[in-house]
């Protein structure tokens, strides 16, 4: 029948481990470099930094247009100054074209005892015996500015424009 064989198979397989564990050859060259891999996502945005300096001021910049048409300003300014006779009382007179066309003039009276320090007159008294001075001759063709009250010797400075 059969006939015995006999098996020597652990031998065998050492031998065959170590051949397999104790040739290895020197290492080969390294293979070549791989496609690189994808981004990852975006991280969070960092705190915001200090504030910089303040530049410098820049160039100026071109003219504006021109502005509006302003009012007319007056044409004419008519000054009158002298000192008080014993009557107190004065009338400059203006020139006709101050009150033609039946404008009347801006005035404006003053009084001074010595010339530095001057006070402004009413033009409504504020008793019958106060200074106070207005526009008299109106329509007629010697219009003034009359002061009236004033003390004997002090000065008066009487200011029309028109």
């Amino acid at each position: 029948m059969f006939a015995k064989r006999t098996t020597h198979s652990v031998p065998v397989i050492a031998l065959l481990a170590f051949t397999l564990f104790a040739c290895e050859g020197p290492m080969g060259p390294a293979g070549p470099q791989g496609p690189p891999g994808s981004i990852g996502p975006q991280g969070p945005a960092g705190p915001a930094g200090p504030t910089g300096p303040m530049g410098p001021t820049g160039p100026q910049g071109p003219a504006g247009p021109p502005g509006p048409q302003g009012a007319p300003g007056a044409v004419n300014r008519y000054e009158i100054s002298g000192t008080f006779g014993s009557s107190g009382s004065f009338t400059g007179l203006l020139p006709a074209s101050a009150t033609a066309g039946g404008r009347l003039p801006a005035i404006a009276c003053y009084i001074s005892s010595g010339t530095t320090t001057w006070l402004a007159v009413a033009q409504v008294p504020s008793s019958s015996s106060g200074t106070y001075c207005g526009l008299t001759g109106i329509g007629t063709s010697s219009p003034g500015v009359t002061i009236l009250n004033g003390t004997p010797g002090w000065n008066y400075y009487l200011i029309a424009v028109f």
